[in-house]
């Protein structure tokens, strides 16, 4: 887009265009997704749906929304770029908006609202388990405050709704929040983590009000760091108080409540040949990302104990003449795929099976050697069942690389650097098979001359 001499003016009002093809396309996109609930199907529908791993119907949203494809969010996921958890929620929020708050459909469609904003309505009023009445009720209310009031109250005064709506099952919602009380950590780059908590709220202001005490005491020490920061340290400091002596509080309430209990902490670090030489560089953690050497150095330094294993050269393609599949080829393919094999996937491979490329055939020779590397990839089990029902096709044309097509017949490249939309060229490669036996091919039987 050339904006070159363009007055003040006339950006403004190509801008205030661009927000409403923006609003346009995504308005497009749910009524897409709507209809596409309404006739899609994977498979041709002559499977027996009794059977398992056929094809289901099944019901993904709230009360009052109908049945869907289970298969309608692999097709849709890699379609959009996103995975599968993150499609389906846009599924599930495309039908509760059209079948539980048609005002807000019907805003949707005549561009008064974003479907982002009316997405996040028709969850919240989901997740609170609404009946459809309710949630018909609340969708009469809220939309006429849709264009008055920015996001920040407008979700507030739905919360409000949302409670008045039904105050016993609002009391049963406290009830499950208190025991779905959690702690999460995502590690992320520079040698630094994200806690992500959900605590009672007394707990909440018992931690707040610590962490804030610390942080003071350890400025009148002459510590120069900012506030934050201070608060930051105390709160891994509490974790080191623990580790160093565990408290009653949590001990077992047995004979052994005093006793030390030996911890065992286990990461995977990934380090090139060249950085172990030189001794600088960057090194891969496993559920960390990149570090530089000498935050490793760090995060080793307090083990008592570190066991070095084996290195697994990922260009070799180690094989058995059985079924199953045993650890250190498990491993090896994780290792290169750390990934679910499927587009747009964020699934950890290590938590999904492991699944035969080319379907495994029993009574084959054993040289053939069909559980190898090179046959292998990581499947979540629904991507399994789509495989193995053939509404999916999938090659794996060298080793790790994973060529799917969809039952629209649209297609995708997985590696271990992600998707590519359509098939790239994939040079043969033959693997490194050198060590894995073969078949010895039959030589060809001349043609007698006439």
């Amino acid at each position: 887009m050339n904006t070159t001499g363009c007055t003040a003016r006339e950006l403004t009002l190509a801008l205030a265009d661009a927000d409403r093809r923006e609003r346009q396309a995504a308005a497009d996109k749910a009524q897409l997704i709507a209809a596409l609930c309404d006739v899609y199907r994977a498979t041709d529908g002559s499977a027996n749906p009794a059977l398992p791993g056929s094809e289901q119907l099944i019901s993904v949203g709230a009360d009052g929304t109908p049945v869907v494809s289970d298969f309608l969010v692999l097709e849709i996921g890699p379609l959009l770029g996103m995975s599968e958890a993150s499609a389906g929620m846009l599924i599930c929020d495309v039908l509760n908006l059209r079948h539980r708050h048609p005002f807000l459909w019907q805003a949707v469609g005549e561009l008064k609202v974003e479907v982002w904003k009316a997405r996040r309505i028709a969850n919240d009023v989901a997740r609170a388990g609404l009946t459809l009445d309710a949630a018909l009720a609340i969708d009469e209310k809220i939309t006429p405050y849709l264009d008055k009031l920015p996001v920040g109250p407008l979700l507030r005064k739905l919360s409000r709704m949302i409670v008045k709506a039904d105050e016993v099952l609002a009391e049963q919602r406290a009830k499950k929040a208190r025991r779905e009380r959690f702690v999460r950590i995502h590690h992320d780059i520079d040698g630094v983590s994200t806690v992500v908590a959900r605590v009672a709220t007394s707990d909440a202001i018992a931690l707040d009000t610590a962490l804030t005490l610390a942080a003071s005491d350890a400025i009148l020490t002459g510590r120069s760091e900012g506030v934050d920061e201070l608060r930051s340290v105390a709160f891994g400091d509490l974790a080191l108080a623990y580790l160093n002596n565990p408290g009653p509080a949590v001990a077992p309430a047995s004979s052994t409540a005093n006793r030390r209990i030996p911890r065992v902490a286990e990461i995977v670090v990934h380090i090139t040949r060249e950085t172990l030489t030189d001794g600088r560089g960057v090194a891969r953690v496993e559920g960390v990302g990149p570090m530089l050497l000498d935050q490793v150095r760090e995060v080793l330094g307090g083990c008592s104990k570190i066991r070095i294993q084996p290195v697994i050269d990922l260009n070799d393609d180690p094989g058995v003449d059985t079924y199953e599949i045993p650890d250190r080829i498990r491993r090896h393919v994780n290792l290169r795929n750390p990934v679910e094999g499927f587009p747009f996937s964020s699934r950890n491979s290590a938590r999904c099976d492991l699944d035969h490329t080319s379907p495994y055939r029993h009574g084959q020779p054993k040289q053939a050697a069909q559980t190898r590397a090179s046959n292998l990839g990581p499947l979540s089990r629904k991507v399994h069942r789509a495989k193995t029902l053939g509404a999916w096709t999938l090659t794996q044309p060298t080793p790790g690389t994973f060529l799917w097509t969809s039952p629209m017949g649209l297609t995708y490249t997985v590696d271990r650097h992600g998707t590519t939309r359509g098939h790239k060229q994939v040079a043969p490669k033959l693997a490194a098979t050198a060590k894995v036996p073969r078949p010895t091919p039959r030589k060809p039987i001349p043609r007698r001359r006439p």
